[in-house]
């Protein structure tokens, strides 16, 4: 698990065909629900820990709602719209 393997899923949320092809598993994923989200990332070969994907908050702050204010709100589903 590493904190590179955060970067590799967010940076592969950008490419249109990857979001189209995870867009309804992501859809099914409450906000906040961070476990889910790394279980996702597994399924596509980037494994991290819920607290890896937490740290990197600052630095994909469009990926985070409320980034650096309230962690605790979860992932954006903005980003299946994203280019």
């Amino acid at each position: 698990m590493s904190v590179s393997n955060v970067h590799g899923f967010v940076e592969k949320l950008k490419d249109s065909a990857f979001r189209a092809q995870v867009a309804s598993d992501l859809l099914f994923i409450k906000e906040g629900d961070w476990t889910a989200v790394s279980q996702l990332a597994a399924q596509h070969g980037f494994e991290f820990t819920e607290d890896e994907l937490k740290s990197q908050m600052k630095t994909y702050w469009g990926f985070f709602k409320g980034a650096g204010q309230k962690p605790d709100l979860g992932w954006s589903d903005s980003t299946l719209s994203e280019a």
